[in-house]
């Protein structure tokens, strides 16, 4: 079949003839358009696609004949909402529903038994033996937790046992404190004259190795696993990651490279839904090597250390009758200054400059 060579120009000649009848009736626009839109016969349809005709998402015209949105890459997804931090209001708050509710404030701390194996300055032989609670340090001495707590006023031994079948390793004695204090109006909602309980649950662990005790407090700082304690009145509690606070006691572990090197916080999966939790570690310049590791939305900072200290009950037990009271973090770490100036036979601007919150 032969094609006419002249077909072009008398399709040219007709779009300009068109064009002259256009401007002539003030439509000059639409004239020019019809004029230089000519659009290739290849060019309608589909673009530019090895794909086209293979059903290919890219067709331009869609199955009613109306343009198809191109696609490509997926949008990412929005990032998960960001959780506002707590704070010691917050953690107030969670507390404060226990006390209204006729329940007790939780408590877990972890006592690092001293050990002359640890690197520390050494003490006596019965002071550093750190597979002998009654004798330790930080847990049997005169200031030591247990001993300290039994004969304070303030508290009341509920439970003393030693290591049973079952317990974690490295774990070898625990107690159970009760304090009690009038609300006195600073607790929202509840009665001045009811009693606010606190129940301070302690274990003493081995001095060695290290990463015992700092595990067990990583997890219970960090995580949301509960331990029960069963109570002589029947009742049982919810102890660790489940409690209000959570505290460690001891020769400051991360000092120890080799123990850092295990890394015992970030194997740690703190659940997005965690409630508000306080934590303190009374150690030597806590502040510098734990805070970084306990940065997290749930977790809240009650104490720590700048500088070498003293970690002995006096100091414990003034944080947590000034919790009891519900007092600001300001009140909380002068309380603990004070009780360590007492002691320590330190100023309180001494005593001041060695803790933080």
């Amino acid at each position: 079949m032969q094609t006419d060579a002249r077909a072009p120009r008398r399709q040219g000649r007709s779009r300009l003839a068109l064009v002259l009848v256009l401007t002539a009736l003030g439509v000059a626009g639409w004239g020019s358009y019809l004029l230089w839109f000519r659009p290739a016969p290849e060019a309608r349809g589909r673009i530019d696609d090895p794909h086209a005709g293979k059903g290919s998402s890219s067709s331009v015209d869609g199955p009613s004949g109306g343009p198809r949105a191109a696609t490509g890459p997926q949008a990412a997804p929005p990032p998960p909402a960001r959780r506002e931090p707590a704070t010691l209001d917050t953690l107030y708050a969670r507390a404060g529903d226990a006390v209204r509710a006729g329940r007790p404030i939780v408590v877990t701390v972890h006592v690092c038994l001293c050990d002359n194996r640890q690197g520390i300055a050494p003490v006596s032989a019965s002071l550093g033996d750190g597979d002998t609670p009654r004798t330790n340090l930080y847990w049997g001495a005169m200031f030591g937790l247990k001993t300290f707590f039994k004969q304070s006023r303030a508290w009341e031994l509920l439970i003393e046992s030693q290591r049973r079948d079952g317990d974690p390793d490295g774990m070898l004695e625990q107690a159970v404190f009760r304090h009690r204090v009038p609300a006195a109006s600073r607790w929202p909602g509840v009665p001045a004259a009811q009693q606010v309980e606190m129940l301070l649950v302690a274990r003493a662990w081995r001095g060695m190795p290290m990463e015992n005790a700092l595990g067990a407090f990583a997890a219970d700082a960090l995580g949301s696993a509960a331990w029960t304690v069963a109570l002589p009145d029947g009742r049982t509690i919810d102890a660790g990651g489940a409690g209000h606070v959570v505290g460690f006691v001891g020769h400051n572990s991360l000092m120890n490279a080799a123990v850092r090197e295990t890394n015992l916080f970030a194997a740690v999966n703190s659940p997005v839904a965690s409630p508000p939790v306080g934590w303190f570690v009374l150690a030597c310049k806590s502040d510098a090597y734990f805070t970084p590791h306990l940065a997290r939305p749930h977790a809240v900072r009650l104490l720590a250390t700048r500088q070498f200290m003293a970690p002995e009950a006096y100091t414990l037990a003034a944080l947590l009758e000034a919790f009891a009271e519900r007092q600001s973090a300001a009140t909380l770490r002068d309380r603990a200054a004070r009780a360590y100036a007492r002691y320590q036979k330190i100023t309180q601007a001494a005593a001041l400059g060695v803790f933080v919150n």
